[in-house]
């Protein structure tokens, strides 16, 4: 006779949820407080299909997720927000294969959040939130916040995705916090032991962030309580092994908050009591000091006491004094006469550190931080490989130094996103007559990863921004590009070498205050020259290639414009590809052997670039007179003409020593016959040049002549102006008699 069993509705939950479970435990998590994760917090487990299709690992994943103030489901981007604990859980710091470093992972395209677990009893967080007499723990982490409310004696537990995600990119605090009541509340942090140097910089930061807003907050150490120093055991902390440990392991090892909370030490308020403490600070120096304003990713600065007092003087702050009277009084006076003022020591360029933020030294971290966020794409990954072999095809260089230059170029990379705090005291050169094959969309592959329109850290050059004097663009790029630098400018080409070696940069703003950043920038340089910008025979900062391609190659040319598509279009794909390339710079490139205060190797084309450059002044020269000469006989180029004088837009020529030239180039055109003056125009980011060239002197002209050849060549250059889009500026020279240009 066979036995039936009967299956219950609690076997079969019961067997649903035995792989969650076997998950928990592996966490440290069982018992009552399994069934509390399980049926409360309402956590899941996902398999390798939906994990893939959501956050892009095919592993399974511990689902958690997010409730509102209300306990109902938070919706972001359309659906409810969770995020996966990726499975294995072995091994602190590591996530399944191929997922690095990172354990959680939430969709992309949606926000911060912070995690409020279901509080015991019903009890709502929006009560909680409006009573400011209820104390509040900040912790890392859903798993620390959940064991940390529903242990015995718990406090509610707020759980951030990380220990600087109190706050969004845009400065303001995550959704869930908005509403909350800070004024006179009491705050814990408790981060995980021992308390790191970065841990410090983010409870500074935090700190500041809720004592602005009136808040007393105190700081717990676990590694001050008799739990975490008698724990011999590592194995007691699955997750974490000894000496690190976080608030749930503290708890699950025996530790209690009583014990805990004598640990606790109050943060001073260093910014003072109202709003302005916490956007205003004084940078002292080593340049001029100045006060900075700082608002969400940006900085200004207002360079005087007069400037300050008149942008605040509608701002007022309410004062209570000895006798409980209030009175309103002047914001920027009471900011002003604070003694706990923000003060800050120097504006640096940390990328180790959150971007915008403020740093343990009280530095300004003027990084803006990276735009393309990391993720694994096979096909993508090895799409950039191949594109770099075929790229680095010559057939001049041997096979070595085409291997040589590769690897370098790929570990240059590399390096830059592994350690972008540490300056190379390299760059990399481009030079190719022929458009198209990719050389300058290879180079701009790193300003579109680290982000050059989205006020990321990366920026491409002109030539007007080297010979200006207001140099706001070093203010906190990693990477500068430079699209086809002029050569014939020695002041330009030495002010690059400084660039490229100097350990600081001065940063000199138009409407603002000078300051100093440490300088961490890699450089790339462009050219369509016969000879490259900045070579000498002893160029040993230059890595230096120059790719050739047949006419014939159609199929390349189509490989480079799709490259070309993927590293700087704002498609879907394209962001896919610089993703892919970003996991693999950071995570898949070998740079040990890769010492950045290595010299450059050399090349064929490069030592060509070296001889060639060393008479740069006299081929520039030479190349003028050429086109000069060449132009007058092309009456299509001419604007305008008469029987002694025609006139022209041609190029610009702007170099250091550009008297001696142009007397010169006077001399050799008296000597053809000619006389010559000009009129400078400059318009976008390129300069032309309206030449005035005659049979007879310019001195012997009338003066309605000479006034009408200088209309006329402005007529012509505003013509041409209204053709792109933008005005000329224009300069007048060789205004007065004899033969000059």
């Amino acid at each position: 006779m066979t036995n039936l069993v009967h299956i219950t509705d609690d076997m079969r939950r019961e067997a649903e949820n035995a792989p969650v479970r076997s998950a928990l435990r592996l966490r440290g998590v069982s018992g009552d407080d399994a069934d509390w994760w399980i049926n409360t917090a309402r956590v899941r487990l996902a398999d390798k299909e939906e994990n893939f299709d959501r956050f892009g690992f095919k592993c399974k994943s511990i689902i958690l997720p997010y409730f509102d103030l209300d306990a109902a489901p938070i919706l972001d981007a359309g659906r409810p927000f969770e995020r996966a604990r990726l499975l294995p859980l072995q091994g602190y710091g590591a996530g399944p294969a191929g997922t690095g470093k990172f354990r959680y992972r939430q969709e992309d395209g949606t926000e911060l959040h912070a995690y409020l677990p279901r509080l015991p009893g019903g009890r709502l967080w929006r009560d909680v939130f409006k009573n400011t007499d209820t104390p509040i723990i900040i912790t890392e982490g859903e798993f620390k916040a959940g064991k940390s409310t529903i242990s015995p004696r718990g406090l509610p537990t707020v759980g951030i995705g990380g220990i600087d995600c109190l706050s969004g990119r845009s400065g303001d605090i995550v959704p869930e916090l908005a509403g909350c009541r800070w004024t006179d509340r009491l705050v814990y942090f408790a981060f995980d032991a021992p308390v790191t140097v970065n841990i410090t910089a983010a409870i500074v930061r935090g700190a500041n962030y809720l004592l602005a807003r009136g808040a007393r907050v105190k700081v717990c150490y676990i590694e001050n309580t008799t739990t975490y120093k008698a724990l011999e055991n590592p194995d007691a902390l699955p997750d974490a092994p000894k000496p690190k440990m976080g608030l749930d392991d503290y708890l699950y090892a025996g530790g209690t908050w009583d014990e805990l909370e004598k640990t606790s030490k109050e943060e001073i308020d260093s910014i003072g009591g109202n709003h302005l403490f916490s956007s205003i600070a004084i940078i002292q120096g080593p340049a001029t000091p100045c006060y900075v304003q700082i608002t969400g990713n940006l900085i200004g600065t207002i360079r005087n006491n007069t400037s300050m007092g008149e942008i605040l003087s509608d701002h007022f702050v309410a004062r209570t004094d000895e006798k409980g009277n209030t009175k309103w009084v002047s914001a920027y006076k009471d900011w002003k006469s604070n003694p706990r003022r923000v003060k800050l020591n120097n504006v640096v360029v940390r990328p180790d550190l959150p971007a915008l933020a403020i740093t343990p030294n009280n530095d300004w971290n003027r990084w803006p931080g990276m735009v393309t966020v990391p993720k694994r794409n096979r096909k993508w990954a090895r799409y950039f490989r191949r594109y770099l072999v075929d790229f680095f095809r010559h057939n001049v260089e041997d096979r070595a130094t085409i291997r040589l230059h590769r690897k370098k170029f790929l570990q240059g990379m590399a390096f830059h996103f592994q350690k972008p705090g540490v300056l190379q005291s390299t760059s990399w050169t481009f030079k190719s007559v022929d458009e198209g094959i990719g050389k300058s969309t290879l180079l701009e592959l790193p300003a579109h990863i680290i982000g050059e329109h989205d006020g990321g850290g990366a920026y491409i050059a002109t030539a007007d921004d080297l010979e200006s004097p207001w140099t706001d663009y070093l203010a906190g790029p990693s990477y500068i590009l430079y699209n086809e630098p002029s050569n014939n400018n020695d002041k330009m080409r030495g002010k690059v070498k400084n660039l490229r070696t100097q350990s600081h940069l001065l940063c000199n703003t138009k409407y603002g205050a000078k300051f100093r950043v440490p300088n961490i920038i890699w450089f790339g340089f462009t050219t369509n020259e016969e000879y490259a910008f900045g070579m000498s025979e002893v160029a040993r900062r230059d890595w230096f290639w120059e790719p050739q391609w047949k006419d014939t190659d159609k199929k390349w040319i189509a490989i480079a414009r799709r490259f070309g598509e993927l590293a700087c279009s704002e498609s879907d794909e394209a962001h896919e590809f610089r993703a892919a390339v970003l996991w693999e710079l950071l995570y898949n490139t070998d740079i040990s052997d890769y010492d950045p205060r290595a010299p450059a190797g050399n090349s064929k084309a490069k030592m060509w670039a070296a001889k060639q450059g060393k008479a740069k002044t006299v081929l520039h020269k030479e190349g003028m007179l050429e086109r000069i000469l060449k132009t007058l006989e092309t009456e299509d180029a001419i604007a305008w003409m008469t029987e002694d004088w025609a006139v022209w837009v041609g190029e610009g020529y702007n170099p250091s020593n550009a008297s001696t030239d142009k007397q010169w180039l006077s001399k050799e055109l008296i000597k053809k016959g000619f006389h010559c003056g000009s009129v400078d125009v400059k318009y976008q980011k390129r300069c032309h040049t309206a030449w005035m060239v005659g049979k007879g002197y310019w001195s012997a002209l009338q003066a309605d002549q000479k006034k009408r050849a200088f209309d006329l060549g402005r007529r012509e250059a505003h013509t041409e102006s209204d053709n792109n889009n933008s005005m000329f500026e224009v300069g007048v020279s060789g205004a007065t008699g004899g033969p000059v240009i």
